[in-house]
């Protein structure tokens, strides 16, 4: 009958130890998910300036504008890809890093 208590003391003991563990993760999911967001929203915002970007240069290129006007707008377009690049390795980043917390937590939300 002892040896019955002290196994399901431990037992006891493990399922703490497990929902501490739980919560851990749970926490470092959620951080994680709000790490998220701003690299979301500027990859979108660097998307559109992109876009608007390629839509003067070929606008300016169609009307014959000087060519500083156009190497200008080639620059800030080659800048915005860099930094686009640059935020979307960030977020690929932040993904990798909640997806691996995702799968240690378990498809339930716990282990």
């Amino acid at each position: 009958v002892q040896e019955v208590e002290v196994e399901k003391n431990k037992i006891l003991e493990q399922d703490a130890e497990n929902e501490k563990k739980i919560d851990v993760l749970q926490n470092k999911v959620a951080d994680l998910e709000k790490g998220i967001a701003p690299y979301q929203n500027k990859v979108a915002e660097l998307n559109k300036e992109i876009a608007r970007l390629q839509s003067d240069l070929k606008d300016a290129e169609e009307n014959n504008v000087e060519d500083y006007v156009k190497e200008g707008l080639d620059k800030a377009l080659t800048d915005k890809k860099v930094e686009l690049n640059n935020t979307q390795k960030a977020l690929d980043t932040a993904q990798k890093a909640l997806d691996t917390a995702l799968n240690e937590l378990g498809p339930d939300g716990d282990e």
